[in-house]
């Protein structure tokens, strides 16, 4: 019976966390990440003003962010 219950507890747990890791070019998180309930996010690769914006703006049940692996690069725009 206690097995059981943990292992409930276990599942339960494991399905209210949601981690995600993208490899990113600057500018493109918002195609990259299309599930805005993740909880956990880790960007390699390159992010620019744009993609710090996306998070800030859309990942809002975000609890961790590891940007370790990740290239910050000034912003760029071709209009």
């Amino acid at each position: 019976m206690i097995r059981r219950f943990i292992f409930a507890t276990i599942v339960l747990l494991s399905l209210q966390v949601q981690a995600v890791v993208v490899v990113n070019t600057a500018g493109q998180l918002h195609d990259k990440v299309t599930n805005l309930g993740i909880t956990e996010l880790t960007v390699k690769g390159t992010m620019d003003a744009r993609d710090f914006y996306f998070i800030v703006e859309n990942l809002t049940k975000l609890n961790t962010v590891d940007l370790s692996q990740v290239q910050v690069v000034a912003c760029h725009t071709d209009e």
